[in-house]
């Protein structure tokens, strides 16, 4: 996301979080204390971005240096009814706290990819108007990106099976579950189980596609399993925060 919010093409996330502490300071805003330390040397050098690459997007820097930044809101637009699949409705912050790794779009010419930005920057607290404006198009057209962009995510087999909000240290394993998956694991069952529990985005894109193509599988993960927060077990962001009441 920093990428398309600077305009700038070379610029690492440690660089911007950095800028982001930096603007905030600037333009007398709250630091969130339980955001990680970052490094001074990061605002100087981030890849080439600076500060000022920033300051000179004047809708990225108002969502930077606004009470709704990496805050993310309590519900989905309207616009979003419809995306989701199989009554699993993720929230804002569950969406945006999980690190996707190989599940997300990186190919930056694709319009699945800027889907995915829209859908990325309005979990961390960026409103549509300002989506919009950042990137000169209509506020229908943000709607319309975060609406294809968590369409195609109900595509990617680990992101329903996270979305059941299985609890895998406690839930039975059905036989169909071992025998359609430990042929796509390698490291045995020890493994396989091991990732469920810890790093379910690590799998391949293909390795629990047959546990959402049986109704039998799906069924059982949806409504007999114990369940578990969807956010903080896996691989998370620890700059994001939701709204309280």
């Amino acid at each position: 996301m920093a990428r398309e919010l600077s305009h700038r093409s070379a610029i690492n996330s440690n660089g911007f979080w950095a800028v982001a502490r930096h603007l905030r300071v600037k333009y007398g805003q709250r630091l969130n204390p339980n955001w990680p330390q970052t490094r001074r040397m990061h605002v100087m050098n981030c890849g080439g971005t600076t500060a000022e690459s920033f300051e000179e997007q004047p809708h990225a820097l108002e969502w930077i240096i606004s009470d709704n930044f990496c805050v993310a809101p309590r519900q989905w637009p309207e616009a979003m009814l419809g995306a989701f699949r199989y009554r699993l409705i993720p929230s804002p912050f569950e969406f945006g706290h999980i690190h996707l790794r190989k599940h997300v779009p990186f190919v930056a010419s694709d319009q699945a990819y800027f889907d995915y930005i829209y859908l990325g920057l309005y979990c961390y607290g960026m409103p549509v108007r300002l989506i919009a404006r950042h990137f000169s198009i209509d506020e229908k057209d943000v709607h319309a990106g975060m609406h294809r962009s968590m369409g195609a995510m109900f595509d990617k087999s680990a992101f329903v099976v996270w979305a059941t909000g299985t609890d895998f240290r406690r839930a039975k394993m059905l036989p169909q579950m071992w025998h359609a998956c430990t042929a796509r694991s390698p490291g045995g069952r020890g493994k396989f189980l091991q990732t469920l529990q810890t790093d379910i985005f690590s799998f391949g894109i293909d390795t629990l596609s047959s546990w959402v193509n049986s109704p039998l599988i799906l069924s059982y993960l949806i409504y007999s399993t114990p369940k578990q927060p969807r956010d903080g077990l896996y691989l998370y962001c620890r700059y994001l925060d939701r709204k309280r009441l």
